[in-house]
């Protein structure tokens, strides 16, 4: 179990930042029912990618730093139930709204950094609900590598398969995100299938703490939990557990026939004293004969299933009042589940999404989506391993039977049921492409019926509609330019005369259309030069730059006065002075480039983004151009440098690690990158001019087979 402060708690946050020597962050992916983007991007990527700037004091370097790290990555993407995917965000990473009829209610994070690959199954939604406020049950397991490869023999692979097989399953048969988006995210996960494939699953081997490890999960097809929970107990233990423990939020509703409170006792011993122990949330009642209100149906109590006596059903309470971290009195919700079984030698314990209800147990016609993992000890063998499972469960006294009031099923916003309609399969993937602009383009599966419907933007204008989809025969795919700075996060989809639109994320295609930030537009030669050759990060070079910049609007440069005369003097546009600072970011320059790079956005940042090559170029046409030199001199200062350039990238040699681009994908796109330099200034390089820098260029771009 997760631990911090003491055995069993622990801060989920603090988890979504790596260990040290973990590497370079390679991509995450999570899934979640509930969902706030704000947390996922400022709280959980921020500490993920180790990013040194916050959202609130930082601002743009905040938004520069952000542009350059999510770049680098192979994928950042969240997997949302359908109903809670309508939230404004960021399209610089990936939101998959999944469309399934049921809920998608799993909480699964895998973090993967250069040396290490984490998976977490928790309770808690991806909300400052879930993170900040609520009592929930967290696991996390480590998987270390060393040069791509898992360093641990004994590790528990089965459990990173299992997972990526049922992410990757999940993506393939519930997102239609379209298709280069969803294989961003299948992508990512089949790399990490690669490492775990280089080990062979040992199943029924315990983790260095001598525990033993596995999943319980639950979606259309699979096994319900009880089915699932005994298949494990009996592959450890020939006698069945006599003891069971439950925590939930959520319960099925009083006046059901709860088939899970009937469920658990067919997995207990059938012979001999046996007993169910509910742990539940409760305040004081206010009946005059009862003591404590539990907030759980009396269903619960049922056990007549193999003619229990009563007195085997317990309740036992958890308070919802407890102190934050400053030691102030709150109210702390209780979200976290968990089922834990125990005979004399053997206990289990399950924990993760799963409430004890129909549809998270499995046992329903359309069940949830769930994710657990599975902790199983021998508490003589193992003591000490079984006293960590049993910390972790929450249970602070014991409830009279006759001193109870059965309340309302405990309730919370973050698991609170969604009032807008389902998207209709009609309606598949929505995305920001480019070509030769910004476009957006509906993808509709015209096999699907569809009713009257009307497509707007966020503000409410019509965008689309059915009428018009039929005038244009109705085609597969509609597409329209966008012509304002801002991308939405979606679009509105109105049903017949439905006020309650469904929703339509809208994702990102690939980095070219989402905007730079204004800080890294336009950036002088000079500011660029000293970003490219600075030791330090990019973000410490643009908070001098941006500092520096705020300085010299407050008092004009010109009227300082200097006490060394030399100062006086601004030699920014002598020749001499310019080729001896681009000899250094050429050289930074081709560093930069010759590091190994693990997606083709980030290989796009490092040539044609705002810190770029292309951006360098751009930088020098125009300190060249506004010097007063005769127009021959810049050209040929022009041309020098340029050939200069080419011959830094042409003599690039790319270093290359696990998961990074391939050498002959780095060097096809620098080929590609001299093409466009030679084809953009061919006139320059071939004109009759007969100089020696002219003849320089001519030869070097003919060396590196341009010409």
């Amino acid at each position: 179990m997760a631990s911090n402060r003491r055995n069993g708690y622990g801060k989920l946050l603090d988890y979504w930042m790596p260990i040290k020597d973990a590497g370079e962050a390679i991509g995450c992916l999570a899934t979640t029912y509930t969902f706030d983007p704000e947390l996922f991007e400022e709280e959980c990527l921020s500490r993920f990618l180790k990013m040194d700037t916050e959202f609130d004091e930082d601002g743009a370097l905040y938004l520069i730093e952000r542009e350059e790290k999510l770049c680098a990555i192979k994928c950042a993407s969240i997997l949302v139930d359908q109903s809670h995917s309508d939230k404004k965000r960021s399209l610089r990473w990936d939101m998959l709204s999944m469309r399934y009829n049921g809920k998608f209610h799993p909480k699964i994070s895998v973090l993967y950094w250069s040396g290490l690959i984490r998976i977490i199954v928790a309770s808690a939604n991806l909300s400052k609900p879930g993170y900040r406020e609520n009592q929930e049950i967290f696991g996390v397991i480590d998987f270390i590598l060393d040069s791509g490869k898992i360093v641990d023999p004994n590790a528990p692979v089965h459990i990173l398969k299992t997972i990526v097989d049922f992410l990757r399953q999940i993506i393939n048969d519930y997102s239609l995100s379209g298709f280069l988006v969803n294989n961003r995210s299948l992508d990512f996960l089949q790399s990490i299938k690669k490492i775990a494939n280089q080990l062979t699953p040992i199943n029924g081997k315990p983790a260095k703490n001598g525990i033993y490890l596995d999943t319980i999960l639950i979606a259309p097809g699979r096994k319900n939990i009880f089915e699932q929970l005994e298949n494990l107990w009996i592959k450890y233990s020939n006698k069945l557990p006599r003891t069971a423990w439950i925590t939930s939020p959520f319960y099925d509703p009083p006046d059901s026939d709860n088939q899970p409170a009937k469920q658990i006792w067919t997995i207990l011993n059938k012979k001999g004293d046996v007993e169910v122990n509910y742990s539940c949330p409760f305040e004081l009642s206010t009946q005059e004969d009862k003591k404590f209100l539990i907030m759980a149906p009396e269903s619960l109590k049922i056990n007549e299933l193999l003619g229990r006596p009563l007195r085997n059903v317990n309740f036992w309470g958890i308070s919802i009042h407890a102190k934050d971290e400053n030691g102030s009195e709150c109210i702390r919700p209780i979200h976290l589940k968990n089922i834990f079984l125990e005979n004399i030698d053997w206990a289990l314990y399950m924990i993760g999404s799963s409430n004890f209800t129909t549809p998270g147990t499995g046992l329903g016609r359309l069940n949830n989506f769930e994710a657990n993992l599975v902790y199983i000890v021998n508490k003589s063998k193992n003591p000490d391993g079984y006293k960590l499972l049993k910390s972790s469960f929450l249970v602070e006294e014991y409830l009279d039977p006759q001193e109870i009031e059965f309340g309302r099923t405990y309730s919370s916003e973050d698991d609170s049921d969604p009032t807008a309609p389902n998207l209709p399969l009609f309606f598949k993937g929505c995305e920001a492409v480019w070509e030769y602009g910004i476009l957006i383009r509906f993808h509709f599966d015209k096999d699907k019926p569809i009713r009257n419907f009307r497509i707007c933007d966020e503000s409410g204008s019509l965008i689309f509609d059915k009428s018009h989809w039929c005038h244009i025969k109705e085609p597969e795919f509609y597409r329209f330019p966008w012509a304002e700075k801002l991308l939405p996060s979606g679009f509105h989809v109105y049903l017949e005369d439905s006020l309650i639109p469904a929703y339509w994320p809208l994702n990102a295609e690939d980095g070219k259309v989402l905007p730079t930030p204004d800080e890294l537009k336009n950036l002088k030669l000079s500011e660029l030069i000293e970003i490219l050759c600075s030791s330090k990060s990019l973000i410490w070079t643009m908070r001098k730059i941006l500092k520096e910049k705020s300085l010299k609007s407050e008092s004009d440069e010109k009227d300082r006065e200097y006490i060394d005369p030399h100062k006086r003097v601004n030699t920014s546009g002598y020749i001499l002075q310019r080729t001896r600072r681009m000899s250094s970011a050429l050289h930074a320059l081709s560093e930069r480039l010759s590091r190994p790079v693990y997606t083709k956005e980030s290989l796009d940042w490092r040539l044609y983004g705002p810190v770029g090559v292309k951006a360098l170029c751009n930088a020098m046409v125009k300190e060249v151009e506004k010097t007063h030199l005769e127009k021959g001199v810049k050209k040929e200062e022009l041309l020098f440098f340029l050939t200069e350039l080419a011959i830094e990238i042409g003599n690039i040699d790319p270093t290359i690690s696990d998961n990074s681009l391939t050498k002959k994908e780095i060097n096809d796109e620098l080929k590609r990158f001299l093409k466009d330099l030679y084809s953009t200034n061919i006139s320059l390089i071939n004109a009759k001019t007969n100089s020696p820098i002219r003849k320089y260029a001519q030869k070097a771009f003919t060396a590196i087979k341009l010409m």
